[in-house]
């Protein structure tokens, strides 16, 4: 007569209720086909796989939701009797404004050229430090395709800066040069009076202008004072 735990019954009831004394009994006593014993075995492995992984799902937190305000009623505004008084702008915001419209206007139309602002000590120039020494680097690689369209774009950009009423009164000189083409300074001294009167009249009167004084770079004197030219490589 067999021993009672090794009935087929016994083993099944075991491998349920307490499965790992059940594996035991099944692979030491049952005389089962081996690829039952391995299904069955294999079954359960998975089983104790799962259930050892933590679950991911995230817990979110609950809050409560506070209960709602009520707004009191609005109370009623009192009108001023007198219109209030404007603030008084700092007495250099017109000269700050300048200097931003300086490098707004190159930057939108003169986007190639690079420009820097000296004041009269040579420094970099900040709000009030006039007047102001305006310089304009083309880039090397578009400034202009000739001679003759670096010496227009040149008369343009000085009669944009001279004949502008907010910027001509805080100007020493405007400097601009045109990288193997031209570089032209134009003091305010002769921009200011060019500007009042009818200087400004077409890139061709200015160039003859320009050549009949004398071609040549002058870094002598005042600031103000410093009006030349200067042709390079391809103009010449």
């Amino acid at each position: 007569m067999r021993t009672w735990y090794k009935k087929s019954i016994v083993i099944i009831g075991s491998i349920i209720l307490f499965f790992p004394v059940g594996l035991f009994l099944m692979w030491k006593y049952a005389g089962w086909n081996k690829k039952v014993k391995w299904a069955i075995t294999s079954l359960f492995a998975f089983v104790i796989l799962i259930s050892l992984i933590p679950s991911k799902q995230a817990i979110v937190p609950t809050t409560a939701t506070p209960p709602p305000t009520q707004n009191p009623s609005p109370k009623p505004t009192l009108k001023p009797l007198s219109s209030p008084v404007p603030a008084v702008k700092p007495a250099n915001e017109a000269v700050s404004s300048t200097l931003e419209k300086i490098e707004k206007l190159v930057a939108e139309k003169y986007p190639n050229f690079e420009v820097t602002i000296w004041n009269k000590d040579s420094e970099l120039a900040t709000e009030g430090e006039i007047p102001y020494e305006v310089i304009l680097n083309g880039s090397f690689n578009e400034t202009a395709s000739s001679c003759d369209a670096a010496k227009k774009a040149s008369y343009y950009m000085l009669e944009t800066f001279y004949k502008d009423n907010e910027i001509r009164p805080i100007l020493s000189r405007v400097l601009i040069t045109f990288p193997y083409y031209l570089r032209v300074s134009l003091g305010a001294s002769d921009g200011v009076s060019m500007a009042e009167g009818s200087g400004f009249s077409g890139p061709t009167n200015f160039w003859k202008v320009v050549e009949s004084a004398g071609m040549g770079e002058n870094e002598q004197g005042e600031m103000e004072a410093r009006s030349w030219a200067v042709y390079l490589t391809r103009c010449k």
